[in-house]
């Protein structure tokens, strides 16, 4: 249970001393979070078999979203060139699965919030818009963010590199 710790106290080192590129980050991802709020805000009844390329338009925005949530636990620059955080932990008594670990909790946490944010959102615009509600209202939010984030992300924690 202490290398969990260690490197959870690793992490919030990291994020004080790289405080303004994460700041970066951050308004990059919470552009790209409006987005998605906007176009969850469109009841999936309103969706026409055309207008399906918003499916792969919202997909390819949470890969983005998730990618820069998890950008500055998973890679640093140093020295002008990128290097994993992995190698950085490697000088510490922890391992690869702990590390993963940590990475997946905060994973999960995130897409827990999103879901549950795309959520609500899609079920009041289907209240408000069309005056019904759909299992498939409740469904679709929770499948896309678990799905396209919950599978990017764990790719992207399990293979650093190939990260956005």
């Amino acid at each position: 249970m202490k290398k969990f710790h260690t490197v959870e106290a690793f992490d919030c080192k990291l994020l004080n001393y790289e405080y303004n590129n994460i700041v970066l980050i951050k308004a990059v991802r919470y552009f790209f979070e409006a987005f998605l709020y906007l176009l969850f805000a469109m009841p999936l009844q309103e969706l026409k078999k055309e207008d399906r390329q918003i499916v792969i338009l919202i997909s390819i925005f949470l890969l983005i979203v998730v990618s820069f949530y998890l950008q500055p636990y998973l890679l640093i620059k140093e020295a002008g060139k990128t290097v994993t955080i992995n190698k950085k932990l490697s000088y510490l008594p922890v391992s690869h699965f702990d590390i993963s670990k940590v990475r997946c909790k905060y994973l999960f946490k995130y897409i827990r919030k999103l879901g549950l944010c795309f959520l609500c959102i899609q079920v009041i615009a289907s209240i408000v818009f069309e005056r019904q509600l759909l299992v498939y209202n409740i469904l679709y939010p929770l499948i896309m963010v678990g799905v396209f984030a919950g599978i990017s992300g764990l790719g992207m924690i399990y293979f650093p590199k190939w990260t956005i």
